[in-house]
């Protein structure tokens, strides 16, 4: 019988087992990466009087062909694009429900997103 198969034997449960807690310390987990990580500054908003989320921000209305800036509201949930798209500015390509099918162009490649107005400006 080998040395390991001795230890083996006399620790095989967790109350034999002097290192029983230690092991579980030196378990990894994964690190969590949600929707919204690494955005600590970017989706920040800045303290100011009145209201934090103005009714015309969410009645404000496009038409097509026009260049709208995409301003993620951090306070708005629904409609709210992927952070990498914050600051990008796209066209309005169609309107769907509430919402506004913007066409950007990441990179080399052309993509549509679904946007809701209050993360968008319109480019003056």
């Amino acid at each position: 019988m080998t040395l390991n198969k001795e230890i083996e034997g006399k620790f095989n449960n967790k109350f034999n087992n002097p290192f029983h807690g230690e092991m579980e310390v030196l378990k990894m987990t994964q690190r969590s990466r949600g929707f919204r990580s690494k955005t600590r500054y970017k989706l920040k908003k800045t303290l100011r009087a009145g209201r934090s989320n103005p009714i015309t921000k969410k009645i404000q209305t496009f038409q097509e062909e026009d260049l709208v800036h995409i301003i993620i509201d951090p306070s708005v949930h629904k409609g709210q694009p992927h952070p990498r798209f914050h600051g990008k500015t796209g066209k309005i390509a169609d309107k769907r429900g509430q919402a506004y099918i913007v066409a950007i162009n990441d990179g080399n490649k052309a993509k549509k997103l679904i946007i809701r107005p209050e993360h968008l400006k319109i480019q003056e």
